[in-house]
């Protein structure tokens, strides 16, 4: 980390102290401010910021939640148009209309409010324009994420794919078997082992 964002290693302690208290105010925020709030997502360039997104007139209530969590000095609100609890739900319709037959995975990029659906193929990325899908849906044509091995604490290694809450229709052909008390077809990775 020290090496990657070129920051002394008192500078990163400090970010993943900032880190850890901002999942704990993006749980309160989803509990208590719903209605207002878009998101939260860190950035580390050019510096260091907690971004909070907010839908217009919930700035105050928002900035009293980053206060308490002592983020004042590296949090930054910014108006976004819908709020994480409709982008949700924007994903949920997203996975009601995709025919079964095709493959995809969607994830919401909280930073551009945007619900994004990856697809490998034009065939595929052609029938979702006969889909009534919400205006936060965007489809991207692209290999689908795959599986990666490499974990740290159940965080990627890599940046590869800057989404949250990932939800694939069908696992890769590879690992494609069915559904038992421990894999599921909703897994972005490989099965548990039988």
């Amino acid at each position: 980390y020290v090496d990657a964002y070129r920051v002394s290693p008192e500078e990163a302690r400090a970010h993943w102290t900032a880190t850890d208290a901002a999942g704990e105010l993006q749980a309160e925020l989803i509990r208590s401010e719903r209605d207002v709030f878009g998101g939260l997502w860190i950035e580390r360039d050019p510096t260091f910021a907690v971004v909070v997104g907010v839908v217009d007139g919930g700035q105050n209530a928002i900035q009293e939640h980053i206060g308490r969590f002592g983020l004042a000095d590296v949090a930054r609100i910014e108006e976004v148009r819908r709020t994480l609890a409709e982008l949700q739900a924007d994903q949920d319709v997203v996975g009601a209309r995709i025919p079964p037959e095709i493959d995809y995975a969607a994830g919401i990029d909280q930073s551009e409010g945007r619900v994004k659906v990856f697809v490998e193929s034009a065939a595929d990325a052609s029938i979702f324009a006969g889909l009534q899908l919400p205006q936060s849906v965007v489809i991207v044509q692209q290999p689908l994420p795959t599986p990666i091995a490499e974990i740290y604490g159940g965080l990627a290694l890599s940046d590869a794919l800057p989404v949250s809450t990932l939800r694939r229709q069908a696992a890769p052909r590879a690992f494609r078997q069915p559904a038992t008390a421990r894999t599921s077809s909703l897994t972005a990775g490989p099965p548990f082992p039988g």
